[in-house]
């Protein structure tokens, strides 16, 4: 994306002419100044909502990065629990409902 604004300018001339780059100290808004930038445009509520939100979103992030390893345990207990329904209902669910049928050529 150009801009059409200005004549496009030489990267060296660019290099010497911009500003000096700001430090993290020059950057940081401390919670009040932030707070005042945002209610010049949102109201109480709106950040107050978003703010549940986003707490509630680091919660569930939270409790699914707890709970991963157990998802492996809980897959594999499912597994086995179809493989032993299998064994002793003698087939798959789709043959006892004569859904696939062994002796035909039909599947």
């Amino acid at each position: 994306v150009q801009n059409h604004q200005y004549q496009p300018l030489d990267v060296n001339a660019y290099e010497y002419h911009h500003a000096q780059r700001r430090t993290l100290k020059l950057m940081v808004l401390n919670f009040y100044r932030r707070k005042e930038i945002l209610l010049e445009e949102h109201s109480e509520g709106d950040l107050s909502s978003a703010t549940t939100k986003v707490n509630r979103s680091k919660m569930k992030r939270a409790v699914s990065r707890k709970l991963l390893p157990c998802w492996k345990v809980f897959d594999a207990s499912e597994s086995a629990g179809r493989k032993i329904s299998r064994v002793v209902n003698k087939g798959s669910p789709k043959e006892q409902m004569g859904i696939v049928h062994r002796d035909s050529e039909l599947i």
